[in-house]
């Protein structure tokens, strides 16, 4: 069992999708320090260079702040361990 002091590095990789920012929301629940997305980005830069990869940016930063709000926070703060793990 992970304790609020455990760090981990969650690495995410696939298409662009919806799950992505779901499971980096999972991640920051779970202390991770980091949330590591390639391929969204390679496949921006292969399709429009970098105007790509800041359109992927855009929609990874939009569908973050919706999970956020959908599980009813507004800072990273609040996201806690609370929001996986019921007791």
């Amino acid at each position: 069992m992970l304790s609020a002091h455990d760090t981990l590095l969650s690495w995410k990789l696939g298409g662009l999708y919806k799950p992505i920012s779901y499971s980096s929301v999972s991640a920051s629940a779970l202390a991770a320090t980091a949330v590591c997305i390639a391929r969204p980005y390679i496949s921006g830069l292969a399709v429009a260079g970098a105007l790509g990869i800041a359109y992927v940016i855009k929609i990874l930063k939009e569908e973050f702040e919706s999970s956020m709000a959908l599980a009813g926070t507004v800072t990273l703060n609040q996201i806690s361990f609370d929001y996986i793990f019921h007791n």
